[in-house]
């Protein structure tokens, strides 16, 4: 038990009419001296009996394991019997969860606050217990466990994504065919319901005396790829960008057209993969996504909605497999410097590329890149981090990457390339910068 400021005052009241009865020798002062000191043991007593009921409660469910995205709001409701009485209030709860006593139900709602990756613990409620007069105060714990794994947000779209392949998969969705631009020929296969005969391969039909239709590439018109550096300034940047990567690249894939991936594997160096299906890019970039975050299909399997069957996730396992493999004999002969890449690009036909980078690492690399693609006559995009600084250890650091920040965008404009502020805004812009090509019926 422990004194409170109420308690304290009287205690001191008790003492000060005791030193007085001691000085004038008048019994009042001794009556009022122990009817002090009686509240106090009355308040003990009724202190005592409350925290009889409160170790008797019991909390349903008492084991909580959640799995979340940074920043979506998440809550349960805990039931506990007896209710919390109004003498009885939740303390020393951690900055990441808030708490909710609705005393009528017997119900504690509890919200996760948590915007930052991570695993976040908490063993016991602690419960302040005031006794009837509030003189003393004791606490309580109750035996409740909460933990709690705070995801990044790009899982949110990394599942999406996921989904998406899983639904082209099974759609069978492949090279596919559009209008405009220039076709050239990719493969010849048996036809199915729907194709059109007049991509009929006669040669190929007459040697195997079944129909097969041709297959093409479109090249694309206007649009040829898409850069990504991962490097950040901490866990918030690398967030972002990797969110902006994945929107992207699955706007891209709805679009149909092939495009180009230039991606920085960290360790490896830089690699291009040209002309790539939407499959196929889709397919590279999730796997690439999911190793530079550590994780596996399964880990994100239960934030696909709706589940794909177990059959699809077997053959998005399969594909991601290949998308590997392509990814590690590409990184066997990385390309060095700006020019390279700009090389390897201008290879296509079109006008732009999109890059989607921090604009504060690298930031000289990355303006002697933006020369070489406009040298080439490619247009440029960028798609940069909102807030780099949110995750700075203090302030001072802060306020540096936020000058740093600042200072990379302005050399960035005037070296005239178009701006994109995080993912929400590359997804209005997009339609507009590269408009998808509609399908052959």
């Amino acid at each position: 038990m422990r004194v409170s400021t109420r308690g304290i005052r009287i205690i001191i009241l008790s003492l000060a009419l005791a030193i007085l009865y001691m000085v004038y020798l008048d019994p009042l002062f001794a009556y009022l001296s122990i009817l002090a000191l009686s509240l106090i043991a009355i308040d003990g007593l009724g202190l005592t009996a409350r925290m009889r009921v409160v170790r008797g409660m019991r909390v349903s469910p008492n084991k909580i394991f959640w799995r979340t995205i940074s920043g979506s709001p998440l809550g349960i409701r805990i039931t506990i019997a007896p209710s919390l009485r109004p003498w009885a209030v939740l303390e020393d709860l951690p900055r990441w969860l808030k708490a909710k006593v609705d005393r009528g139900e017997g119900e504690i709602y509890v919200e996760v606050l948590a915007n930052r990756r991570g695993v976040y613990r908490l063993d016991g409620l602690r419960i302040k217990i005031c006794g009837p007069l509030g003189l003393l105060y004791s606490t309580a714990v109750l035996d409740i466990s909460i933990e709690v794994e705070v995801m990044p947000r790009a899982y949110r779209v990394l599942a999406e994504t996921i989904a998406l392949l899983g639904s082209m998969i099974s759609r069978g969705d492949a090279i596919s065919r559009y209008r405009g631009g220039v076709f050239e020929y990719y493969l010849s296969r048996e036809a199915m319901m729907g194709d059109d005969l007049r991509h009929v391969d006669w040669r190929a039909t007459a040697k195997f005396q079944k129909i097969f239709i041709k297959e093409f590439h479109l090249e694309a018109e206007g649009f040829q790829g898409v850069i990504y550096d991962p490097r950040s300034e901490g866990d918030v940047s690398s967030d972002q960008l990797a969110t902006i990567f994945l929107s992207a690249v699955a706007s891209l894939a709805k679009s149909g057209a092939p495009f180009s991936l230039a991606i920085l594997r960290p360790g490896h160096g830089w690699i291009v993969l040209r002309n790539l299906d939407p499959v196929s890019a889709l397919s590279i970039s999730i796997k690439y996504a999911m190793v530079e975050m550590k994780i596996d299909l399964w880990d994100v399997y239960e934030l696909i909605t709706p589940q794909p069957p177990k059959k699809i996730i077997a053959k998005l396992s399969e594909i991601l497999g290949s998308a590997m493999e392509i990814l590690e004999i590409a990184s066997k002969e990385p390309l060095k410097g700006a020019p390279a890449i700009a090389r390897e690009l201008s290879n296509n036909s079109g006008s732009w590329v999109l890059m989607i980078s921090s604009p504060i690492i690298d930031t000289v690399w990355k303006l002697e890149l933006i020369s070489a693609l406009r040298f080439s006559g490619i247009g440029l995009v960028v798609a940069v981090p909102s807030r780099p600084w949110l995750g700075a250890r203090d302030l001072e650091e802060a306020y540096l990457i936020y000058q740093s920040y600042r200072k990379a965008l302005e050399a960035f404009r005037r070296a005239g390339v178009s701006m994109v502020v995080d993912a929400e805004d590359l997804a209005k812009r997009l339609p507009q910068l590269f408009p998808a090509r509609s399908r052959v019926s």
